[in-house]
């Protein structure tokens, strides 16, 4: 069973058999903040998305996203901006000759984090599992709201993952244990984009202000292997 404590020494009751209950509690954190807890000193790197367009009408521009820190021209990508929509991606990518980010498998180095996404509450608007899914199973690194009684549930790797192919034998390994639904095409991607904390959810389902992002738990120092997330079962295997 995925997400499942192992025999591990180093865990512990703190990060195991979790109730599910998501913290009534909203963390404040900038973007950068939480992508160094993340992804370390590579944070510059990441590759992200930042536009105000409404999601369902963004053009290819909007999603063709940058590196983090880049500047092109007198442009920077403002990752602070919370009227923004704001997306970064699980994994770390090469660059192109002349140094722009490429999100793309060709260029793929290591990911870094496993996320869950439209984990939700009973009713919540685009859910694909319940939250009761998650319920005695490892504690999550974070927790972000991107709409409203709706997640995305992460899990930090402890070491960077450099295997494509294994990421997405895990993945297909959670479908089947009811984490994600083959509707979410995307949940398989190592090039997958999810919404960073500071930022709105601006789908025009969510009405003309949208929904604001906010992070409802934040524990980075809580980082897993592969055989932690797996539970030791083997149903992934490291080919």
């Amino acid at each position: 069973m995925v997400l499942k404590d192992s025999t591990n020494e180093n865990n512990t009751q703190a990060v195991s058999n979790w109730t599910g209950a998501i913290p009534d509690t909203q963390v404040t954190i900038t973007n950068r903040a939480f992508l160094e807890g993340i992804f370390g000193d590579d944070w510059a790197r990441v590759h992200v998305n930042s536009f105000r367009e409404v999601v369902d009408h963004a053009g290819p521009g909007a999603w063709s996203g940058t590196h983090a820190s880049e500047r092109i021209g007198d442009w920077i990508c403002n990752l602070e901006d919370w009227q923004a929509n704001q997306f970064y991606t699980v994994s770390i990518f090469g660059t192109l000759s002349d140094g722009r980010a490429r999100r793309s498998r060709a260029f793929f180095q290591e990911q870094r984090v496993l996320v869950l996404d439209d984990i939700g509450e009973a009713g919540a608007l685009g859910a694909k599992a319940g939250v009761e899914v998650l319920e005695g199973k490892l504690a999550p690194s974070f927790i972000v709201e991107t709409s409203p009684g709706n997640y995305q549930i992460g899990y930090i790797f402890d070491v960077g993952q450099t295997d494509a192919d294994l990421m997405g034998r895990l993945v297909e390994s959670m479908i089947r244990d009811g984490l994600g639904l083959d509707r979410d095409p995307g949940m398989k991607s190592i090039s997958r984009i999810v919404r960073l904390p500071v930022g709105i959810n601006n789908k025009e389902k969510y009405g003309p202000g949208g929904w604001q992002c906010r992070l409802r738990l934040w524990e980075p120092g809580r980082r897993y292997s592969v055989e932690q997330i797996v539970g030791g079962q083997g149903s992934v295997g490291r080919g």
